[in-house]
C-alpha cells in the first residue's frame, strides 16, 4: 500500500471540500432563483454563466449562477 504524505492528504481534503462547498452553492442559488421567479412572474429564468469564488479552502472554478432577465411587457 502506497503511503500519502500530508500535504497530499490536505490537498485531497481541499478538493472534497470544495466539490462539496460548489454542489451546496449550486443548490442553494438554485432554490434562491425558483423563489424570486415565484415573487416575480415578470422575469424568467435565463440560464447560467460560470464564476470562480475563493474560500479558505481554495478555489472553486466554475460555480453555475443562474440568471434571470425581465420580460418587456
Amino acid at each position: 500500500m502506497q503511503e500519502l504524505r500530508p500535504t497530499e492528504i490536505i490537498k485531497q481534503l481541499q478538493e472534497v471540500a470544495n466539490d462539496f462547498l460548489k454542489e451546496k452553492l449550486e443548490l442553494i442559488m438554485l432554490k434562491e432563483k425558483e423563489i424570486y421567479l415565484e415573487e416575480h412572474p415578470e422575469t424568467k429564468a435565463n440560464g447560467y454563466y460560470q464564476r470562480s469564488l475563493r474560500t479558505k479552502f481554495g478555489q472553486i472554478n466554475g460555480l453555475n449562477v443562474p440568471k434571470e432577465e425581465r420580460l418587456r411587457i
